[in-house]
């Protein structure tokens, strides 16, 4: 076995052993959390074209690496290890709670939108992921228990959770499917986790996100204000931008 006639890594890197996931247009995503120290790697496969980000149509054949794959900067960056999410578009979100800046700040997490044709590739950063600015942000990361980081709305858009974000003010993120903007429409395509592009709570401990309710037009009830017993409703069909300590409240 070797790069001519197969996608391979280095020592230990054990490539796939995440396996692949199959997106909702019949491409799919190789998982390979333990690549290059456990930075990880997601690497795209167009299966219509028999090719790899980037490269001409043929076989799956090439080393993988930041040309090809979807890798972490840094040791334990663990891509993708918050899982992948699906979007009826076809297109396809990545999670990485354990990413690192690349300037030393751990665990700030990560949240990586790719187009389900042509994929994503290169080393995760805020220039081409939602990330967090703060130790422990584990942006893309929810608590474990009921329900999950990622809330799929009946159109098909996505409310990203966050609630260790900024000492566990939390914040719920809206992404469109089809363009990948956090934040809706006049959102960004990467960048640090804020109030210019997600719902977050004022104060630590607020754990925005930590309950919610569907429903039927894809309404999203958001939050636990512990001390002020807020809530807000988010709809499907619009972005919500605003600080809790500014929004409205119902108390």
């Amino acid at each position: 076995i070797t790069n001519a006639n197969s996608l391979i890594g280095g020592t230990n890197d054990r490539i796939g052993s995440g396996g692949i996931r199959i997106l909702n247009n019949g491409n799919g995503l190789l998982l390979s959390p333990l690549f290059n120290s456990n930075r990880g790697a997601v690497t795209f496969l167009d299966f219509a074209n028999n090719h790899l980000f980037g490269s001409a149509p043929g076989d799956f054949v090439d080393v993988i690496s930041a040309t090809n794959s979807l890798v972490g900067g840094t040791a334990n960056d663990n891509i993708g290890s918050g899982g992948i999410i699906a979007l009826s578009s076809g297109n396809y979100v990545v999670l990485s709670p354990d990413f690192d800046t690349l300037s030393g700040i751990s665990n700030v997490g990560a949240v990586t939108f790719g187009v389900g044709v042509t994929g994503v590739a290169g080393i995760v950063s805020n220039a081409n992921s939602l990330t967090g600015s703060q130790l422990n942000d584990r942006v893309g990361e929810f608590t474990p228990g009921t329900f999950d980081n990622v809330f799929l709305l009946s159109n098909g858009h996505a409310l990203i959770r966050s609630q260790a974000w900024n000492s566990s003010a939390g914040a719920v993120t809206f992404l469109d499917q089809f363009t990948g903007r956090f934040g809706g429409a006049s959102g960004v395509l990467a960048g640090d986790l804020g109030v210019g592009n997600s719902l977050i709570g004022g104060t630590p401990s607020d754990d925005l996100g930590m309950h919610d309710s569907a429903g039927t037009i894809g309404g999203w009830r958001v939050g636990r204000m512990v001390s002020a017993h807020a809530c807000s409703t988010l709809a499907g069909e619009r972005e919500a931008l605003a600080d809790l300590s500014r929004t409205r409240r119902l108390t």
